[in-house]
């Protein structure tokens, strides 16, 4: 049986999606999701707080887990959308960082204000950076919208040539390049088999270990996760309480793939996630009642 490993979205792209809350009911929230064996759990962003406010407090968070969870086997990540939202704090504390960019001109400018070529430049710069500072990461996620069909309209973004760039900043500063997560997104369920197939046919098998696919298609993603097992893909972003969603999208939101769903039915087919659905349940259950949902 192959073992799939599920990066936990709720803290961030869920808690996003909704109304601020205060940080003790999100403390409470990493508390409930600790109790769960999550290889990676993403609690925050650098975004400014002005522009998205639900993400006020991430720094909090992180002194709450380097004071609480440093020992622990889970990566705790923190998304970077620029470079200019990254501080002496956060690159000196934390050990796991993503970042975004995008193959589609509109959704970046709608998303990222500024060209595909552009948030591909900006993440590089970021990488490199953060490498500067600090010689101990964990991990490396980038995020790559697509929209409608994985290539880009405009800009011509090579993601070979791109992904070379990423090899040789990582060489440049001695950082194994295991540590890198390709993540394809797509944050607004423009999706099909059809898609996906297309995408990940351009991949060989030795770099499909470094994809990982984040999909915001709530509880209908089996033809979706179906096609990426099949192509093997092995690494999948999910949330529980079936929220999640893009507020800058310009469109209407979709939450993150659901964790709880998606764990039962890789289970029924065999998969190994590392996660028990009873204590999967129970956390759902009690992080509803903290956020006052009623899923």
């Amino acid at each position: 049986m192959n073992t799939i490993i599920i990066f936990e979205m709720l803290l961030r792209d869920g808690l996003q999606s909704l109304n601020p809350y205060l940080l003790d009911i999100k403390i409470n929230c990493l508390r409930e999701l600790i109790k769960n064996n999550f290889y990676f759990i993403e609690y925050g962003s650098t975004t400014s707080s002005i522009l998205l406010p639900q993400m006020k407090d991430s720094d909090k968070i992180l002194n709450y887990i380097k004071e609480n969870y440093n020992n622990l086997l889970t990566k705790f990540g923190i998304l970077v959308p620029s470079y200019r939202y990254l501080n002496k704090d956060i690159l000196l504390n934390n050990d796991s960082f993503s970042f975004v960019c995008s193959l589609d001109d509109k959704f970046s400018f709608s998303n990222l204000k500024k060209s595909a070529l552009e948030s591909f430049n900006d993440v590089l710069k970021s990488i490199n950076i953060i490498l500067k500072y600090n010689s101990y990461i964990r991990s490396i996620r980038i995020y790559i919208s697509f929209t409608f069909n994985g290539k880009s309209n405009d800009e011509s973004v090579n993601l070979y040539s791109y992904f070379s760039n990423i090899y040789n900043i990582m060489k440049l500063h001695n950082i194994s390049y295991e540590i890198v997560d390709i993540v394809f997104s797509d944050t607004v369920n423009v999706s099909t088999p059809e898609i996906l197939f297309d995408i990940l046919s351009m991949y060989t098998y030795e770099k499909k270990k470094y994809i990982s696919l984040h999909l915001h298609c709530g509880k209908n993603f089996k033809n979706l996760i179906d096609t990426a097992l099949k192509m093997k893909i092995n690494k999948f972003d999910s949330g529980l309480c079936n929220i999640g969603g893009c507020p800058f999208s310009g469109s209407q939101m979709y939450s993150n793939v659901s964790t709880l769903e998606l764990v039962k039915y890789l289970h029924q087919n065999n998969f190994i996630t590392n996660l028990d659905e009873d204590i999967l349940f129970e956390t759902e259950k009690n992080i509803n009642n903290l956020l006052n949902l009623h899923n």
